[in-house]
């Protein structure tokens, strides 16, 4: 079965700490998490890499699929209010496989490719690598 793996930034979040303090920072954090597991199905894996990044594993899904829960979770994450409140969004990056990789650093890292190549080119968008 096909599975993604994707990598969440949020863009701006520096701000929030700068502006409002870490304890603030925090509850934006565990807001945009509560985001994504109401948008993320139980059958997927959501975790915090660290800092303001998240990872998502999605099972059995495909290109389609996709499209549509990043739709989702950007109507999600812009009914939260934590755009209009704190002026963060988010940069991603999804890449698909067909078989397990050697490594999940790997799977992880081509992910970060991806979401870096959403900060190049504007952020606030996601960047989806579909293996053909």
């Amino acid at each position: 079965q096909t599975f993604a793996v994707g990598l969440i930034d949020l863009d701006g979040f520096n701000a929030v700490n700068d502006t409002y303090g870490h304890s603030k920072g925090d509850d934006v954090l565990v807001e945009f998490a509560q985001v994504l597991k109401s948008t993320t199905r139980h059958s997927d894996v959501i975790a915090r890499m660290g800092g303001d990044e998240f990872i998502v594993i999605l099972q059995d899904i495909d290109l389609h699929a996709i499209e549509d829960y990043e739709k989702r979770l950007r109507k999600s994450f812009l009914l939260s209010g934590l755009k209009q409140q704190f002026g963060i969004d988010f940069s991603m990056g999804i890449r698909t496989y067909d078989e397990l990789p050697e490594n999940i650093d790997d799977a992880t890292h081509q992910a970060d490719l991806l979401m870096y190549q959403s900060k190049v080119h504007g952020k606030s968008q996601t960047t989806i690598y579909a293996t053909p």
